[in-house]
């Protein structure tokens, strides 16, 4: 019997996650032609079907949950030699995705914390939306990222990093920097900044209003946490945001962050596709990132 092909096992891993060629050739970055034809060599070679087509998904037979864990642990070894034979800032690099919000001191703390560890690593960091951190994190273009809960895209796998509560950002001299939490009651006649359209947290924040029977005073619509803390800073408004992400801008804008009432939190996790090339190093960004915010907590 023929030896199977790394192209061939993770073609086959990718169709047993997803049932079908079209997403696996999507996450694989691959043709579907292309995916459809590693199925059918590596069946040939193993001597049975692995799939059962029902209507527009491929059902694994009995044979492919058999050959299963040996395709995982043949991957896993594969992905160890890429990992060790990666040396010199040659090698392709690390790359991270993460919201732009922790650009200014959490990612760098990161990037840092990983060099020491390993001098020769090369790190590249795209700062982009939760959407586009999941994507291409599925289709390769990522290594990891970091986002937010909920996650139901199973192309990727989630780990936990930390959950953080909403907090009210205020300029540091606002009379209600002295409360320890700040309700919907307290900022109803107050220009708001909102955050995050169509998202669950908006939903959560909404719904906090209304169970007080406040109507909010939303003046702006904003699609991240730093350009919501430099309009608080410019005396536009207050604003409801996660504490994780305003935390990088309070010093810097000169402002105040309070507990908000009822609380919301925000679950925070990182990401990695089941077909990292480099899983190992995958898991050491996560470790680093839980310790550095357990260090800030």
């Amino acid at each position: 019997m023929s030896t199977p092909t790394i192209a061939e096992i993770t073609s086959f891993l990718a169709v047993n996650a997803h049932g079908s060629t079209v997403r696996a050739s999507k996450v694989l970055s691959r043709s579907q032609s292309q995916v459809s034809a590693n199925i059918a060599s590596l069946e040939k070679k193993l001597g049975y079907a692995l799939f059962i087509r029902e209507n527009s998904r491929l059902r694994p037979s009995p044979h492919a949950t058999t050959f299963l864990p040996l395709a995982e642990r043949l991957i896993e070894a594969h992905q160890a030699i890429v990992s060790a034979s990666r040396t010199g800032r040659n090698a392709k690099p690390f790359s991270i995705g993460a919201p732009r919000s922790l650009s200014m001191t959490f990612l760098p703390k990161v990037a840092s914390a990983m060099n020491q560890r390993r001098g020769d690593l090369s790190i590249r960091m795209i700062f982009e939306s939760y959407q586009e951190i999941l994507d291409d994190v599925a289709l390769g273009r990522l290594d990891v990222g970091i986002a937010k809960l909920p996650i139901l895209d199973k192309r990727v796998v989630a780990q936990p990093l930390c959950e953080v509560p909403s907090v009210v950002v205020l300029p540091h001299n606002d009379p209600l920097t002295k409360r320890e939490f700040i309700g919907p009651v307290e900022i109803a006649n107050r220009p708001l900044i909102r955050l995050g359209t169509g998202s669950d947290f908006r939903e959560r924040i909404m719904l906090a209003f209304k169970e007080q029977r406040v109507h909010p005073n939303f003046v702006y619509d904003i699609g991240g946490v730093g350009p919501a803390c430099r309009l608080v800073a410019e005396g536009l408004g207050v604003a409801i945001v996660n504490k994780l992400m305003a935390t990088e801008y309070l010093d810097l804008l000169n402002l105040k962050a309070i507990p908000f009432s009822p609380t919301v939190n925000h679950r925070f996790v990182w990401i990695m596709s089941p077909f990292c090339e480099n899983p190992a190093l995958a898991q050491e960004f996560g470790e680093l990132c839980e310790g550095l915010l357990a260090e800030d907590a």
